[in-house]
């Protein structure tokens, strides 16, 4: 099913990562997308890893945002279980 040929080998990575760490099929569909780059799969893998819902991943899980961007999203949720301060990162 990953095995496609047009993942790098650090996208592959992402993906092995996610399923060595017990990752519903679902959670690694989420960025198992050749549309991300290889830091964008990483932030969206470790927010599940760090116990996100679906509905919080995607709420930084957008191809036009840079890893760093992601990670400010995704700190914020982990470190106050709600996006309310996240309108202010997305207008940076």
């Amino acid at each position: 099913m990953y095995a496609n040929p047009k993942y790098n080998e650090y996208q592959m990575f992402q993906i092995i990562l996610g399923l060595e760490n017990g990752l519903s099929i679902e959670q690694i569909n989420c960025y198992a997308r050749l549309d991300y780059d290889t830091g964008q799969m990483e932030e969206i893998r470790v927010g599940f890893k760090h116990g996100l819902s679906m509905k919080q991943i995607k709420k930084h899980a957008k191809t036009d945002y840079k890893e760093w961007k992601m990670e400010e999203i995704r700190i914020s949720i982990e470190r106050h279980g709600r996006c309310r301060i996240i309108k202010k990162l997305l207008i940076k």
